[in-house]
């Protein structure tokens, strides 16, 4: 049995030395786009979902006031490190942006600018924004009392706004939907 293993233990160690030589590579990369980030020295405490107070419509908004010429192509609420961060991403004809916002006050958790050309077409509207608690409450109804929020996501796909939204139970399974923002209409349930 032990010599079944010698040859690629043998093998991998001798990659482990020649990986770990010390010397800096002779050509590091690095990158050419600047990039402005800024972090908030708040540390959301465990910030459930029955504790958010920063809506998904305050969310696009001050993503709007950071950024007036950016279209908003994403915005999602995730659990992050226990607690919640909605994160809202977006683009002009020059950069890409991001903006993570604590859902409990609405401050800026980390703000990200990034130097791009893009060639996407298509923006998340108010309209699609005000449409998320209706999908929300859609979803629990479909999926029972026992299921809570877990997390969800309003993004540009192929020119529509799509909803994702995964529930839970106590048992930790889920059920995730797709939605097409537009019709109001279940695309997928998974």
């Amino acid at each position: 049995m032990i010599e079944k293993w010698a040859l690629p233990a043998f093998l991998f160690a001798s990659l482990l030395v020649a990986c770990s030589s010390g010397q800096e590579p002779a050509n590091p990369t690095t990158e050419t786009e600047p990039i402005q980030e800024e972090r908030s020295s708040s540390n959301p405490a465990a910030i459930q979902y029955e504790d958010i107070k920063f809506t998904p419509q305050q969310a696009y908004q001050a993503f709007l006031d950071q950024y007036p010429e950016a279209k908003v192509d994403e915005i999602e609420l995730e659990p992050k490190n226990g607690s919640y961060q909605y994160e809202v991403e977006g683009y002009d004809e020059q950069s890409k942006y991001e903006i993570k916002f604590n859902p409990q006050d609405g401050s800026i958790m980390k703000q990200e600018q990034k130097q791009e050309q893009h060639q996407k077409t298509g923006a998340i509207s108010l309209d699609d924004v005000n449409k998320i608690q209706a999908l929300i409450d859609q979803t629990l109804e479909d999926a029972g009392p026992e299921y809570r929020i877990f997390e969800w996501k309003l993004k540009m796909k192929n020119g529509k706004s799509i909803f994702e939204i995964e529930v839970v139970d106590e048992q930790h399974r889920d059920i995730e939907y797709k939605y097409d923002v537009a019709a109001l209409t279940l695309i997928e349930k998974d």
